[in-house]
């Protein structure tokens, strides 16, 4: 009788959470399916969430939107309630509780409102890797995960279009089916998802694809991948439930959320790579959105949790770096890989070699100077001469790797190809994981005898060449600064290294022929990143310095053909932002040094595993824009009404009616004292202009922006309003949308720099009302102060998109305002649609 006592506030008021009960650890679709795996998961759900009746419902469904629209004061009890409906490793942040706290509300009147089994809502987990780039870098990640499958993938998608990313994931099939028949192991289950629209889905949702058709889209033939066993559902909830969810879980071990379909477009996206008991909340999603029964039943549901619950105390060996084996065909990985063993080499070499002139010089004491002399000690490398001749010679390996990359792209030679089947004998054939994570615990390392990585930074990685030598922070930077390295930085400096064994074989030797990578024909980053000067002159002690030396530093003198190299690494990343570009353009800045701090591929600081909420929604198919009590909805509305200091959004669209009178009310009377919160939003210029104008969306974001400034200029607020329209990388001023080729497809949040939240969702009313959409809410600042700064570097927005405070764009330095965009009518917008 306790409890319903706590969670009440207020006489006569519901508790704002549901029973403790609710989040019982066996109490999920998950669960229920390892019992009784041939059971259809739409029907276990049903079964153990079932809807509370319709008066309750109703006036939970009034309380329950005025809460969420004009927020609620949270008792500290109340927050410590909400901390306990959730399998965290330690108690959240206040603000995280907060947002938890209103999405938990949602669950009083219906389960399932955050599209996932309430015990599986707030979890835990570890982000090793983010990457904000173009879709082949993150296509390129789901074949390097695909391919290490030792028992199911199950990957969703909102589209699947013919493209080369559809060649990625069946040429990953078709591999992953090779290997799996060279080490002869079960086949493996894959399970796909998508939402094509098909008149079947009027009378039934989950519409089951025929191989016919899904050979018609690219997807491998059966015949083709004979060791894998693979099934396709089409799911749409008529009229407007679209399936917009973008996500891949394998072996139920690691879980990719991503904001790209499987689809070409000269998008920048995000994908955050993610491990943990979290994995197990987005195959929880995964099993709910099937809804039907799995045929074969999907191997990993039967088996016990791959990570062990906060709870329990049990420790898991969390990887990093080049320590996670889903992370080793990434070039920064490869980099650290490689430097590693050069460096171990190099100082086994040093140790040898003295060890050999310690024993000359003893012999020679034994029989000439039989009595006295000095003791005979072999002086071991100093430590900060080692670290800094490893650091300048890392970064010398690089800048070689770059140059000769981006020559290349300046000749049309290709960087980099698709994907191909591994012929017989021509690779070596991937150790399975299980038995990699067993090594790896053996031996404390994935990597035999090389010394371990250290990061300090997320984007910058050092190395410690041995137990005895420690790169510490406060080092002068022209010794021991940590080396950049960012996504495709020293391929071919690895290759050569460990084929030949020596620092100037690998940097200076010429070009050989582009490796084979996949599946991507340009990476997005392989010749625009030029860390920062450690040194005017970087010397590689006891390395040829014609071999790795070079000048470095803004203020150096360039002559014709370093303006060539530079004007090469322009043209490479015009080449890798234009992928998917129906209209491709060149670059329009002038000074390469704007692209030093690119860095596609973010890789972690290593750290422990921290608070995550599951914020997603279910697809919702009748028309309207009611259906706000979701976890999703709540969750936005929760950061922007309880953040203190600053709100950044970006996002393609934005046009719901809820986002923007919280924008308004925020800015106007938001933040700790009261007086307006400072807001900063990223948006497309002219993104899907012809849909948002359909009547009752919203209308575009201009329209939108307009909108905004005109209610906060009367209040004297317009100044915590900060708008930007998306610049790309390579460019000086907006492009609208409408031409294909430097759009923004992002959707992120973050609140006062502690709590992010990334996924599948659009801040425009599709997604805010209707569409199936899966996202994180994460309480973890140094993560989201990584993805803060990896979103700003990798893009210009915020150096050349900034709108003036009447909605208008204009050129820094001609003054001269864009051209404004076409009108669209109703009817136009609706076929469209169409």
């Amino acid at each position: 009788m306790a409890q319903p006592s706590r969670t009440a506030t207020r006489l006569g008021q519901p508790a704002p959470f549901p029973p403790l009960a609710l989040f019982d650890k066996d109490k999920s679709v998950l669960h229920a399916l390892s019992k009784d795996p041939k059971q259809a998961a739409g029907k276990a759900a049903r079964k153990l969430f079932p809807k509370p009746w319709f008066g309750a419902r109703l006036f939970r469904r009034i309380t329950i939107k005025h809460d969420l629209l004009h927020g609620r004061e949270w008792t500290p009890d109340e927050l410590d309630q909400a901390a306990e409906r959730g399998n965290f490793p330690y108690r959240p942040s206040d603000l995280f509780l907060k947002m938890y706290a209103d999405v938990l509300t949602c669950l009083t009147r219906r389960p399932l409102a955050g599209n996932v089994s309430p015990s599986l809502l707030g979890t835990s987990g570890t982000i090793p890797l983010s990457i904000v780039s173009t879709i082949p870098d993150i296509m390129r990640h789901y074949y390097d995960t695909i391919v290490l499958a030792e028992k199911e993938v199950f990957l969703v998608t909102n589209y699947w279009q013919p493209s080369d990313s559809v060649k990625a994931v069946s040429q990953a099939l078709v591999d992953l089916s090779n290997r799996v028949g060279k080490r002869g192991g079960e086949k493996i289950v894959v399970k796909i998802m998508w939402d094509r629209g098909a008149f079947e889905q009027l009378v039934h949702n989950h519409a089951f694809v025929d191989e016919k058709t899904w050979v018609g889209l690219k997807l491998p033939a059966k015949n083709d991948v004979p060791n894998l066993s693979l099934e396709v559902i089409n799911f749409h909830r008529p009229l407007l439930g679209t399936f917009h969810q973008k996500a891949l879980v394998v072996d139920r071990r690691v879980a990719l959320l991503n904001s790209n379909n499987i689809q070409d477009r000269p998008n920048m996206e995000m994908m955050v790579h993610l491990e943990g008991p979290v994995v197990d909340s987005i195959y929880d999603v995964l099993l709910l959105s099937w809804d039907e029964k799995f045929t074969p039943v999907l191997p990993c549901v039967t088996l016990p949790p791959v990570y062990p619950e906060p709870s329990s105390g049990e420790e898991y060996p969390y990887t990093f770096s080049d320590a996670n084996p889903y992370l080793e065909h990434i070039d920064v990985t490869k980099a650290a890989k490689a430097a590693r063993k050069l460096l171990s080499r190099q100082y086994q070499d040093v140790i040898d070699e003295e060890h050999q002139h310690a024993e000359e010089h003893l012999h020679v004491r034994q029989w000439w100077h039989r009595s006295g002399g000095d003791p005979i000690v072999s002086t071991p490398p100093p430590s900060s001469g080692a670290s800094g001749g490893f650091a300048n010679l890392v970064t010398n390996l690089l800048q070689k790797m770059r140059e000769e990359k981006a020559h290349a792209a300046s000749q049309g030679l290709a960087i980099g190809t698709a994907p191909t089947e591994e012929k017989e004998g021509e690779s070596k054939e991937a150790e399975p994981l299980s038995e990699k994570s067993a090594k790896s615990s053996e031996n404390g390392s994935n990597e035999e005898s090389a010394p371990p990585v250290v990061v300090n930074h997320a984007e910058h990685v050092t190395f410690d060449p041995a137990p005895d030598i420690k790169i510490l922070p406060g080092t002068p930077s022209n010794e021991l600064e940590a080396v950049p390295l960012s996504v495709d930085e020293v391929t071919k400096s690895s290759t050569s290294t460990e084929a030949n064994g020596s620092a100037s074989t690998s940097s200076a030797a010429a070009p050989s022929s582009p490796p084979t990578v996949a599946p991507i024909a340009l990476n997005g980053s392989s010749t625009e990143n030029t860390p920062p000067p450690l040194s005017p002159t970087l010397e590689v002690p006891g390395t040829p310095s014609t071999a790795v030396s070079t000048k470095v530093g803004h203020d150096r003198q360039r002559t014709d053909s370093t303006a060539s190299v530079r004007s090469a690494r322009l043209i490479a990343l015009s080449k890798a932002l234009n992928a998917g570009a129906l209209s491709k353009v060149e670059a329009t800045i002038d000074d390469d040094h704007l692209i030093d701090d690119f860095k596609p591929h973010m890789i972690h600081k290593a750290h422990k595993p921290f608070p995550i909420a599951m914020v997603n929604r279910g697809p919702h198919g009748s028309p309207g824009h009611q259906d706000v009590r979701v976890a999703q909805d709540a969750a936005w509305l929760a950061g922007i009404r309880y953040a203190q200091s600053n709100v950044f959004i970006q996002t393609p669209t934005l046009n719901a009616k809820p986002i923007v009178r919280a924008i308004i009310e925020a800015c106007t009377s938001g933040g700790k004292n009261g007086t307006g919160l400072e807001i900063t939003l990223f948006l497309d210029l002219g993104f899907n202009d012809k849909g948002e104008s359909i009547p009752f969306q919203g209308g575009t974001n201009e329209e939108v922006v307009f909108r905004l400034y005109d209610a906060l200029r009367p209040l004297k607020k317009e100044k915590n309003l900060h708008v930007y329209w998306y610049t790309g990388k390579d460019q000086t001023k907006p492009l609208n949308a409408v031409h294909k080729s430097r759009n923004c497809h992002v959707k992120f949040m973050s609140i006062d720099h502690q709590c992010g939240i990334v996924g599948n969702g659009n801040q425009d009313s599709q997604s805010w009302f209707h569409s199936q959409e899966c996202n994180i809410l994460i309480d973890n600042a140094q993560i989201v102060q990584d993805w803060e700064d990896q979103l700003r570097t990798n893009q210009s927005t915020h150096k050349y998109g900034k709108v003036d405070t009447d909605g208008i764009w204009r050129d820094p330095v001609t003054k001269e305002a864009l051209q404004p965009p076409e009108k669209i009518s109703c009817f136009t917008a609706i076929a469209a649609m169409i």
